[in-house]
């Protein structure tokens, strides 16, 4: 092997155990959706949840769909009692079949526990059945001003 390439094949080796490190350090923090059940024609509400892994967060920024039959609206997503106590504020806008949510104010860091309630609306004709609720392309910004990718989830709204 030739020096250049031992050189080559050294960085990498140290790179990929730096990544290895810092994953195993500081794990990601993930949101979780909880599962809820309503009737055709009525309303049903979720909580959207914070389960913080590493160092503190002081914003977060997500997507936010349901599946058919299930209408969420902007005024019907707000902030959980984890987002009020560290004085956080909740601003969501529909972008086609998503709304795209921005949760932050201050640089008070967010404690485990539910960050957003949403209501919804089950339309009269929905299918009986599982209707999906997803959070994409989820990203946080710790107190020290990095971002950390939180990534996805996904929870079922039972509709009977």
């Amino acid at each position: 092997m030739s020096p250049r390439n031992s050189t080559r094949l050294a960085f990498l080796a140290a790179a990929a155990g730096a990544l290895v490190a810092a994953r195993a350090q500081a794990p990601k923090p993930l949101l979780d959706i909880t599962a809820s059940t309503a009737r055709r024609g009525t309303s049903g509400s979720f909580l959207i949840v914070l389960k913080p892994g590493g160092t503190g967060l002081v914003a977060l920024q997500w997507e936010l769909s349901a599946g058919p039959g299930i209408t969420l609206e902007t005024g019907d997503i707000m902030a959980g009692s984890a987002a009020e106590s560290s004085q956080k504020t909740i601003t969501c806008t529909a972008r086609q079949t998503k709304f795209v949510c921005i949760l932050a104010g201050g640089q008070k860091t967010l404690p485990a526990g539910t960050i957003t309630v949403v209501r919804y609306k089950v339309s009269a004709r929905a299918h009986a059945g599982i209707v999906d609720v997803r959070i994409e392309n989820a990203t946080a910004v710790s107190a020290d001003l990095k971002r950390i990718d939180i990534g996805s989830a996904k929870a079922a709204i039972t509709v009977e």
